[in-house]
């Protein structure tokens, strides 16, 4: 099977492999494929949701970033808006 990737997606894969996160390219379209099939995996989606060790986690790191808001350690959602932005303005060709 071929798979052709557009600029943007190839530019992604390049800046990742750039920072290290992956060590070829074969690498990482298998990560993030195998990442979107598990997605698609209702079972597994579904004994994730149930998961109360999963949910206990999920709620402490919700408990650990609404005291970082409250302390003023957030930054505004216009913010962090305009930093996404700029991040995938430098990934498109």
């Amino acid at each position: 099977m071929t798979i052709t990737l557009s600029p943007s997606e190839q530019a992604w894969i390049a800046d990742a492999l750039a920072r290290g996160h992956f060590s070829t390219e074969d690498a990482a379209v298998r990560a993030l494929l195998a990442r979107g099939m598990a997605a698609f995996d209702d079972e597994a989606l579904a004994a994730q949701e149930q998961d109360p060790a999963e949910i206990a986690r999920l709620r402490a790191l919700l408990a650990a970033a609404d005291a970082e808001i409250d302390q003023g350690l957030g930054i505004p959602l216009e913010e962090h808006n305009a930093r996404m932005r700029a991040i995938l303005n430098r990934l498109q060709p």
